[in-house]
């Protein structure tokens, strides 16, 4: 990275924040009308490459955010700017009728970088629900049809501050705070057909909710000498949250008459434990991490239940150092993952399978790189009448690594 590179990176990452700040990403699954929507898998392309494990991993060219402790990997006077872009296809098939979705949107954004040798930082904002369906159905009588539409949109996102300390060579802790904030518009509209099909209107109901909260997670990392030519890592990392605030808005129509209110509200936020380790050298990464979240404290929202996950990835780079081979320097990646919960319809809890592969791409002789993901899953099935949702899902990433604070000394 030349030297007009690192002094525009700072105003690129000011420049975009907003945007990604404002933006908005929508899903297209039915079930996003409740709760606070699909959930985001939480990561980086490079994470998600590995199945999404992130509690024992500590890169020292990788921001990490989901565990902060992880921060103080960061080599000394190094300055990392990772953005990304996530494009999907879903499929969604209930009976035997299916529909095609697809979305594309950007992923995240966030620097790291030290503060002193021990101290380092990290700044970034990312995705963390989002919200998009459109249905409509209807029941017949002897003179009418009843239709019903409903309609949503919206989501939310993260923005966080996090820091970590080094106190021993095999020991960090790490706190994020986080401002989780978004809105959510759930609409429905209920009407009628005649005998000779035409269409009254009947009730229109716009709802809109506007939540935030503030999120502290603590992060720990210890790595003991346990193996002579590996490095094992355990992370761990807990979130708490005094709960969230938000504001409903209702607006009421029936084509004659209007009637809008507001009414402020307060919610539980769940807790997320996140359990894991790493085991690496200087060609092999394995690891492996276990996720609960108890979301059925949030007693506002129906059809939620508390949920856990099971994460595992592995990453071989034949030969990092290699000068004329260029694929002996690529990272490969692969992963699977296991979810069960968070939606729940008539006691069946919603489960969501999948396998990750993915590569990075060294740019030039440097740490920059160029990363790439893919994952292939199946949230759902087609039982008591549910839906089942067939997804492949490509991630992009490009990772800026520099030296910033060294100078160059001639004689």
């Amino acid at each position: 990275m030349n030297i007009k590179l690192k002094k525009v990176t700072p105003l690129i990452f000011l420049t975009l924040l907003p945007l990604f700040l404002l933006s908005q990403k929508n899903s297209h699954h039915p079930y996003s009308r409740f709760g606070l929507g699909e959930i985001e898998q939480e990561g980086f392309t490079h994470n998600k490459a590995l199945g999404g494990i992130s509690a024992g991993l500590n890169l020292n060219n990788k921001i990490n955010y989901q565990n902060p402790a992880s921060y103080t990997s960061q080599d000394t006077n190094s300055f990392i700017f990772d953005v990304g872009l996530k494009t999907q296809q879903n499929r969604f098939s209930i009976e035997n009728n299916s529909v095609e979705r697809s979305e594309t949107a950007f992923s995240h954004m966030a620097i790291g970088f030290p503060v002193t040798s021990k101290w380092k930082s990290s700044i970034g904002v990312v995705p963390y629900s989002s919200s998009g369906y459109n249905i409509e159905t209807s029941i017949e009588s002897n003179t009418v049809t009843k239709l019903y539409r409903y309609e949503g949109q919206g989501g939310t996102r993260k923005f966080y501050i996090g820091n970590a300390y080094q106190i021993h060579k095999n020991l960090s802790l790490g706190l994020n705070y986080t401002y989780l904030f978004g809105t959510i518009k759930n609409d429905s509209d209920v009407g009628w057909e005649d005998s000779e099909q035409y269409r009254h209107n009947g009730l229109l109901t716009y709802r809109k909710q506007m939540i935030n909260t503030h999120i502290f997670n603590i992060g720990v990392q210890y790595s003991p000498d346990l193996f002579k030519n590996y490095d094992f890592t355990f992370g761990a990392s807990y979130d708490i949250s005094p709960g969230f605030k938000g504001e409903r808005e209702t607006t009421t129509t029936n084509y004659l008459d209007t009637i809008t209110t507001s009414k402020s509200f307060n919610e539980n936020y769940p807790s997320n434990l996140l359990l894991g380790f790493s085991l690496s050298n200087e060609k092999i990464l394995w690891g492996a991490d276990f996720k609960y979240t108890n979301w059925s404290v949030m007693s506002k929202y129906s059809n939620i239940t508390d949920s856990y996950s099971i994460q595992t990835g592995f990453q071989y780079i034949p030969d990092k150092g290699a000068l004329k081979n260029y694929l002996k320097k690529i990272n490969y990646r692969f992963g699977a993952y296991y979810k069960n919960g968070y939606f729940s319809f008539n006691g069946e809890e919603i489960k969501d399978l999948g396998i990750t592969f993915g590569l990075g791409l060294p740019i030039k002789n440097n740490r920059t790189n160029f990363n790439i993901s893919c994952q292939l899953g199946r949230q759902g099935s087609m039982d008591n009448n549910l839906i089942e949702k067939e997804y492949a899902i490509i991630n992009f990433s490009i990772t800026f690594f520099d030296f910033w604070f060294m100078q160059q000394k001639y004689r």
